[in-house]
């Protein structure tokens, strides 16, 4: 069965006398295609695959781009800390490279925060419900991982404590409800 879409750009110059017509003639199929041959054509502009197309909010989650890029540091408090990829540990064989953040100092109380700024910011709704899924592990850190919703100036929109880290890679998983609407969070 062949399916034909049809896509019709027509623009109007004032003064034109007839008005545009497109006509189909089914009943004479021109040359004819190899049923094996396939093909697709998709040309990623401005994210509109990933982003896009793809539900996916997180940018480059996975390190694919093989850079921090869309990633950040930020502290609070008196802390410490920088963040690199490390591929001497990888979560598996589709995974290789992983966030490595390293706090050199942090006082009582202060935090070490990674974000990641999505596809010009992350749009999020009110009373929306977003699934968060991370796999993370450590040599010695003593406290818990957070999950948050923020806008760019760190009001927090959703927050959820999600577990201790050991020394093994471990699947965390959470689900935050926005609080607020804001189209460029982190």
């Amino acid at each position: 069965m062949c399916r034909w879409v049809i896509v019709l750009v027509a623009s109007c110059v004032l003064g034109w006398a007839q008005k545009p017509s497109l006509t189909i003639d089914a009943g004479h199929p021109g040359a004819k295609i190899s049923p094996s041959l396939y093909g697709i054509f998709f040309e990623e502009i401005n994210h509109s695959g990933d982003g896009g197309l793809y539900a996916e909010l997180i940018r480059n989650r996975s390190f694919e781009e093989q850079t921090t890029e869309a990633w950040s540091l930020r502290t609070s408090g008196v802390a410490k800390a920088r963040m690199s990829l490390d591929q001497t540990h990888p979560l598996n064989d589709h995974n290789k490279a992983a966030l490595r953040v390293e706090i050199q100092a942090a006082t009582s109380g202060a935090q070490v925060a990674i974000l990641n700024e999505g596809f010009w910011g992350i749009g999020v709704r009110k009373g929306e419900k977003y699934n968060v899924v991370l796999y993370a592990r450590s040599s010695e850190f003593p406290g818990q991982l957070e999950a948050r919703i923020e806008s760019g100036d760190g009001k927090v929109y959703a927050a959820q404590k999600i577990g201790d880290v050991g020394s093994e890679w471990k699947r965390y998983t959470a689900v935050l409800e926005s609080s607020d609407s804001d189209p460029r969070a982190q």
